[in-house]
């Protein structure tokens, strides 16, 4: 896998336990991109807001929680790139629920 130095220094790739410090600070809420919409919401009703979080209109394959579409957005991506990509976050993996399937 080839990862740039460049991308090592961008916060969006680093390990979310590295950004948000999980262990150290107690969270009242965790929300998930795949249910940014919901959680968006629901926070702004705990707030007392009147504004709702856009809809989401992508199309990309990252923008859904169906299984057959992330399985095929990620098909071409070789397996041992997978695995390393899954060594990388396991502990984001483990911390916030995600599976540990590679697809």
């Amino acid at each position: 896998m080839i990862v740039s130095t460049e991308s090592i220094n961008n916060i969006h790739w680093r390990n979310m336990h590295q950004i948000c410090f999980p262990c150290d600070i107690k969270y009242d809420i965790i929300g998930r991109f795949e249910h940014i919409e919901d959680d968006s919401n629901y926070i702004l009703r705990l707030v007392g807001s009147d504004i709702r979080f856009p809809k989401s209109t992508g199309t990309h394959f990252t923008n859904s929680s169906h299984r057959a579409k992330i399985k095929q957005g990620y098909a071409k991506i070789p397996r041992s790139d997978m695995k390393s990509i899954y060594r990388k976050y396991k502990l984001d993996f483990l911390l916030f629920g995600y599976e540990q399937e590679i697809p």
